[in-house]
Parts: C-alpha cells; structure tokens; sequence
C-alpha cells in the first residue's frame, strides 16, 4: 500500500462514517486545507496526523502477517512495532533499514523517539516485510 491508496481509503471511510470535515478539523485542531490534503495526499504527513485523523473518523489500524495481527492507536504503538520486528528479525539498524530502503539513521531515531514516523516510511516498512495495513471502523 502507498501514501494516494491510504489517504483515499481514509476518505472513503470519512464518506461513509458521515463525519464533517468541519469535525475533523475541531477535532484535531487542524485547517481544512489539512485534511484536503491529507485525503489527496499531497504530502508525506507524520503518524500523529494519520493517527488524529482516524481517530476522529472512528477508525483503528490493523496490520496483519499470516496469523499475526497488530492495532495500531498511537505513535507509541507504531515505535513499539518497528523496535519489535527489527528485534525479531534480529536485523541490525543498518540492515532493517537498507531491508526498508531508509536509512539507518532514521530507524535509530525512530526507536530513540528523536524523530516523528512519517506515512511514507511506516509504509516502507510495513511493506518491506509484507504486512497488511487495513482501517477498521471502531466497534461501538
């Protein structure tokens, strides 16, 4: 999965939830030129953004490897993920992140949490190992 096919499955979602963009934007505290460009996906946004973003939609990330299944509600989730799979994967930072085709740099950074996780590179590395990324509505 890529930037453009998230964002237009978050919309989708957005569409069918019934949620304002006008929501949205109270809810995260955000412009609606954000979330316009959220849903086109015209940027490489952080994870808090996605993340603010399905929560205020009702959604909940889902990835799922064979019979393994991990939610995704927050960056400390995310972090937790990446440090898990490169440890069981038993990868240096240098070979999970060549793995990824990030740099090593970022996937020390990433795990220290000394730089924010962008889309782009949790898609990288969510792909590099063959997870599957679906956006689950919350129960209620």
């Amino acid at each position: 999965m890529n930037r453009q096919e998230l964002s237009s499955i978050l919309k989708e979602h957005r569409s069918k939830n019934g949620v304002l963009v006008k929501r949205i934007c109270a809810q995260m505290d955000a412009g609606a030129n954000i979330i316009n460009r959220l849903e086109r996906a015209l940027f490489n946004y952080n994870c808090n953004t996605w993340l603010a973003y399905m929560e205020a939609i009702g959604t909940i990330a889902q990835l799922s490897l064979g019979k393994k299944v991990v939610h995704i509600s927050s960056i400390d989730d995310i972090v937790e993920f990446i440090k898990a799979l490169r440890t069981e994967k038993e990868m240096s930072q240098r070979e999970f992140g060549n793995k990824c085709n990030i740099s090593h740099i970022t996937v020390a950074n990433i795990e220290r949490g000394q730089t924010r996780v962008t889309i782009d590179v949790f898609l990288a590395i969510i792909n590099a190992f063959g997870y599957e990324l679906q956006i689950l509505d919350k129960v209620q």
